[in-house]
């Protein structure tokens, strides 16, 4: 579960899941935006999901989670 203090751990974590799915549900992952979301929400803690609950697309989601975590580093 991601808790806003461990988003390197996080992320390697959530690729490699992605990664471990078999081939079909990849596709349906890249293809499907939505499904790739409920991923990350789901890996997130509710302070973490109120910063990126309005984003409509992986890559929103995961540029607000990077910037917010460089952020939390300087």
């Amino acid at each position: 579960m991601f808790n806003g203090s461990n988003y390197s751990y996080w992320k390697v974590r959530m690729e490699e899941f992605i990664k471990s799915m078999d081939d079909l549900m990849r596709v349906k992952l890249a293809n499907a935006n939505f499904m790739a979301l409920n991923v990350i929400f789901c890996g997130v803690d509710g302070q973490e999901f109120k910063r990126i609950f309005k984003c409509s697309t992986t890559k929103k989601t995961r540029l607000i989670l990077e910037v917010a975590m460089k952020e939390l580093v300087l």
